[in-house]
């Protein structure tokens, strides 16, 4: 399993409160575990080397296949490789990315990891700057049932890419409904969900890329 040091725990999303009784959202397991078609890594805090959260990243079975393809042809892993990842990624009709938090921590130093992640996105082209600015401001209202709270060891937090279409949800440790239920359509949401993982200079597309590797197939 990839892993990378960071200052906060980073990712990104674009989201409002709309709980859903009963209903658990999307996970990885809605698509199948292919070949290939896993990618997965621990964000560790630089200082205490704790781990703030596990992301798992899990495509659809022709994306698997030309990544199972990629991996074997190149042997292993090289920072040189990453664009090439990437393009086959961009291909990608569906996708499921899962993000467990292994600690508690606050919704600031949560944001500020967004904040960082994407800026870096727009600094590469992936996300204009208009949408950074709608999506930071946002979140800060979307979220805010857990500026009290906190974000929770055992929480989850899962985006579903179908098409241009991305569904968003975060469910609470130990609760059974969800506390954010959100779909949105369009190719901007898209590229945030994939320029927050893997746009260059990003916490995770290191990690996440190495994986292909390191996990086994």
């Amino acid at each position: 399993m990839g892993r990378q040091r960071a200052t906060a725990a980073s990712f990104l999303f674009l989201a409002c409160v709309c709980p859903l009784a009963g209903q658990t959202g999307p996970s990885v397991d809605n698509l199948p575990d292919s070949p290939g078609g896993t990618m997965e890594m621990l964000l560790e805090r630089t200082i205490l080397k704790v781990d703030v959260l596990k992301l798992t990243v899990r495509v659809d079975p022709p994306a698997a296949s030309r990544l199972a393809g990629f991996a074997v042809a190149r042997g292993g892993y090289d920072r040189e490789f990453e664009d090439a990842i990437v393009d086959l990624l961009l291909e990608t009709d569906r996708a499921v990315a899962s993000v467990e938090f292994k600690r508690s921590i606050g919704l600031d130093q949560f944001l500020d990891g967004v904040d960082e992640d994407l800026g870096r996105a727009v600094a590469a082209g992936w996300v204009e700057p208009e949408a950074f600015r709608e999506i930071t401001a946002g979140l800060r209202e979307w979220l805010a049932f857990l500026a009290t709270r906190g974000i929770k060891k055992g929480d989850r937090l899962v985006y579903e890419k179908n098409g241009e279409t991305l569904r968003t949800t975060y469910l609470e440790a130990g609760a059974g409904e969800l506390s954010l239920d959100q779909t949105d359509s369009g190719p901007q949401y898209v590229m945030a969900f994939w320029g927050g993982y893997f746009a260059p200079g990003t916490t995770f597309r290191e990690g996440l890329s190495r994986s292909l590797w390191e996990l086994p197939n």
